[in-house]
């Protein structure tokens, strides 16, 4: 298409997508990807594209990108938005990623744990077993339950001012927290046997032996300590 055909067009330099089926712009794209022929139909029919730095024998070269006058965008800006944005994102859901990654000894503690063997102070003041059986239950959500039964019940002795249990039967449901750093758990009690445990928080110091569970009151004045071992 020469010169003159080109002013023949009148006005309208470009036909219009309409009259022809054609989308102009993904025309002149996939021209200059092919790099044939570009300078020629621009020069003649088409609004120049961005010219770019390079040119040689006094042809401009073309920017296969649209420009900031013909679009409007800040292509630089626009990239390093776009970044931050994927970098926001990823920090977040890495963050929400670790919130709700439980502890390892969390998950140790969930399940149910036998009694192996119970330890308190004597008349003597030295530990001594006492011959009982029992239960304790962790769950995954939060909760425990704990019974302890002595075979032989004694009074309450010099194992501590607080009692748990009643004519040599312990029973009592909440929930627990642990907290690792200090390598403590806390029983928050909801119901129990003896009714004046009812509310309290009961911390425990803790240790894990193979599938063992030791279990011992954080309290100076209770000399108690309790082995648990895992069903």
């Amino acid at each position: 298409m020469n010169s003159a055909e080109c002013a023949g067009m009148g006005t309208e330099r470009e036909p219009t997508q309409a009259k022809i089926g054609l989308d102009w712009g993904t025309l002149k794209t996939a021209s200059r990807d092919q790099g044939t022929g570009i300078r020629a139909i621009e020069g003649d029919c088409f609004p120049p594209f961005a010219q770019t730095a390079g040119a040689q024998d006094g042809a401009p070269a073309y920017s296969g990108y649209p420009t900031q006058a013909r679009t409007g965008l800040d292509w630089g800006i626009l990239r390093v938005v776009v970044v931050v944005v994927v970098v926001v994102f990823w920090g977040l859901g890495a963050a929400v990623g670790v919130e709700q990654a439980p502890t390892q000894d969390t998950n140790r503690f969930v399940g149910a744990w036998r009694l192996a063997w119970l330890e308190q102070p004597g008349a003597d003041g030295k530990l001594q077993r006492i011959e009982c059986c029992g239960m304790f239950v962790f769950t995954q959500d939060g909760h425990a339950s704990v019974q302890v039964m002595e075979q032989q019940p004694q009074e309450q002795g010099a194992a501590g001012p607080q009692q748990y249990s009643q004519g040599g039967y312990e029973a009592s449901f909440g929930t627990y927290t642990v907290d690792e750093s200090a390598h403590t758990f806390t029983f928050h009690v909801e119901g129990a046997l003896v009714r004046s445990l009812i509310g309290s928080d009961l911390p425990r110091a803790y240790e894990f032996s193979g599938k063992q569970l030791i279990v011992k009151s954080t309290r100076a004045d209770e000399k108690w300590r309790v082995c648990w071992e895992q069903y």
